[in-house]
This record gives C-alpha cells, sequence and structure tokens, in this order.
C-alpha cells in the first residue's frame, strides 16, 4: 500500500476512469444504433467496389 499525495499521478484509477467513461458513452449512444437494426443488410448506395 503506498500513500497517496495530491501531486502523484495514479495511472491505475486514470485508466479505470477512461475505460468507464468510454463503456457509459458507448451504452448510451450505441444502444441508439441497436433499435434500427434488421435481419437483412441494408443496401448501400455507395459505388464501393472490392476486389478479390
Amino acid at each position: 500500500m503506498s500513500e497517496h499525495t495530491a501531486n502523484e499521478f495514479d495511472g491505475e484509477h486514470f485508466a479505470e476512469f477512461i475505460i468507464l467513461t468510454i463503456l457509459i458513452v458507448l451504452f448510451f449512444f450505441g444502444s441508439t444504433d441497436i433499435d434500427t437494426l434488421s435481419t437483412q443488410p441494408t443496401s448501400s448506395t455507395s459505388t464501393s467496389s472490392s476486389s478479390s
């Protein structure tokens, strides 16, 4: 157990904060995309050609 001072940067808690922030943002903004999902793929109007 290390003592925590105000000037010491705690990388572990910073990483936890970043991960939680990303998960919360994905939960709120990603859940709106789930409502519009369908079993059939949507037809795209873009003319991207894939070479195989």
